[in-house]
């Protein structure tokens, strides 16, 4: 999980948007300790007082903490942080005297603090919400049996080269080192033209194929040309206008990778949808637990039935706006007897056009909580259950599953 990161304007926008709402003491000021830090108890030492506020050591880390890794190298060392300090002080004066002109109760400054303090808190929940929140091992299983050929070990090759101006002088080099079985890095030492592998006795290290390779000229190429090459030395070849002659030490194919290997790649790979699908269902079960009223032409339907709502979403062309109206559908007439077509509709639309598997798993599942008794259920399950193998094509009909079956 990302850390959460908040810059001084939005720390300092959380502050004072809550003291839009009257959190200020008497005198009108924004509360102690809610110009720097966290809010939390700070007994660290204090290094400067102003005007009876002080800053703290706790305090010049957090505010360092807010600057990107390029500014904060500038302050780096006991100077910088003295200079830091200094900055902070006029940071203070400044904010301060904004407060005493009531420059927060500006409209478009009240605007930015409280649109700072919503976003800070919308990403602050979201963080809580995922914080340390991973797939269970039979959900990663799945994502691995559905996705295997994208978990594969590359195979490694280990081999070293010998380059030449000609076709001729690689030729001798090959017959010292087949025929008279001189030493590589003797050969490589009489022949070899490339002034970066030459020192190494030619070698090339290890890689992959289509890999890079040190010292060679178009070396992601080279590498695609000698993968074939099992171990041993092999004939000259010509390769951009140089001649070359390769020994394999050794090497390994491309393989599966097990569960096992691939378990923190799939992890991650996972990660951003499986988060997503929490924030979702919070989604879904704040909205079912809230009291919420649409007035005027923002009630349901905005002056559309649902049969209305159904034929604009069944005839418009871009799947997004179809995916909306469908939504609002739902939303607006979740008794209807199209709401249950609408979300089957909704999980195909994203599957045929994105192939978003998690986004068509939600609408069906919806679909089976909300509606158990529909006429969908069984394609519904049936779906749920082979959408993610791989040989898995999703059909665009109900008929076209149902024959399929």
């Amino acid at each position: 999980m990302q850390r959460l990161k908040i810059s001084a304007m939005a720390a300092l926008g959380a502050v004072v948007a809550l003291s839009l709402a009257g959190c200020r003491d008497d005198s009108g000021s924004v509360i102690e300790g809610a110009y720097f830090g966290d809010g939390a108890l700070d007994n660290s030492r204090v290094l400067a007082r102003v005007n009876g506020y002080a800053i703290t050591d706790r305090m010049v880390d957090l505010r360092l903490e807010e600057l990107n890794p390029s500014e904060r190298r500038r302050f780096e060392g006991p100077d910088g942080r003295r200079v830091f300090l200094r900055q902070m002080v006029d940071e203070l004066l400044r904010t301060r005297a904004g407060e005493e002109m009531k420059l927060d109760r500006l409209p478009e400054v009240a605007r930015v603090l409280i649109a700072q303090y919503r976003e800070t808190m919308d990403q602050a929940l979201r963080n809580e919400l995922i914080k340390d929140q991973e797939p269970d091992i039979d959900a990663v299983r799945r994502y691995f049996t559905a996705n295997r050929d994208k978990y594969v070990r590359l195979g490694i090759m280990h081999a070293s080269h010998i380059e030449c101006a000609t076709g001729e002088e690689a030729e001798q080099a090959y017959i010292l080192l087949t025929v008279e079985r001189q030493p590589f890095d003797r050969v490589v030492q009489t022949f070899s033209r490339n002034p970066e592998t030459k020192p190494l006795g030619g070698d090339l290290g290890q890689f992959n194929r289509g890999g890079f390779i040190r010292g060679v000229f178009n070396g992601k190429a080279f590498s695609e040309r000698v993968w074939d090459f099992e171990e041993g030395i092999h004939q000259p070849f010509e390769f951009e206008e140089r001649w070359h002659v390769v020994k394999v030490h050794s090497r390994s194919y491309d393989r599966p990778q097990t569960l096992e290997e691939a378990y923190p790649a799939i992890v991650r790979d996972m990660l951003p949808g499986f988060q997503q699908d929490i924030i979702e269902n919070w989604q879904r079960k704040a909205r079912a637990a809230a009291e919420i009223q649409y007035f005027g032409e923002y009630r349901p339907g905005q002056g559309k039935t649902d049969k209305e709502l159904w034929e604009r979403a069944f005839y418009v062309n871009d799947q997004q706006q179809k995916l909306d109206l469908l939504a609002l559908l739902v939303d607006d007439y979740p008794d209807s007897r199209y709401a249950p077509n609408a979300l089957f509709m909704a999980a195909n639309i994203v599957l045929d056009t994105w192939g978003d598997r998690r986004q068509a798993s939600v609408f069906l599942g919806e679909l089976l909580r909300r509606y158990p008794d529909s006429e969908f259920t069984d394609d519904v399950n049936y779906i749920l259950e082979n959408m993610h193998k791989p040989e898995f094509l999703q059909p665009r009909s109900i008929e076209d599953l149902r024959q399929d079956r």
